[in-house]
């Protein structure tokens, strides 16, 4: 019944699917980086493993890539806000770029 909803209001709405890009009755779905599943929503682990294995950045441009790809999961990591706070701090203009154990 909900599907018959959902694609009721898509073709009200004059929106057309792509047949090749949809799946019905499936256990679980990527969909922006999550797992979708009757549990809920969770991080790709493929981007787990990316976070992971991203480099040491060694200068500003490589920091702000590094916490802009980490920020996008914060939801799913306790305390995110504490253990960026460091490297946000190395983003500050009025601090000088020097990679310390602390970060």
């Amino acid at each position: 019944m909900r599907l018959d909803a959902v694609l009721t209001a898509f073709q009200n709405a004059k929106i057309t699917l792509n047949v090749e890009k949809c799946s019905f009755c499936v256990p679980h779905g990527k969909f922006l980086g999550h797992l979708v599943d009757g549990e809920g929503l969770r991080p790709d682990p493929q981007k787990i493993t990316a976070i992971d294995n991203f480099p040491t950045p060694v200068d500003v441009s490589s920091l702000k890539s590094f916490l802009g790809l980490a920020s996008y999961y914060r939801r799913f990591i306790r305390q995110f806000a504490l253990m960026a706070a460091p490297l946000h701090q190395l983003l500050k203009k009025e601090v000088s770029w020097e990679w310390k154990p602390e970060h």
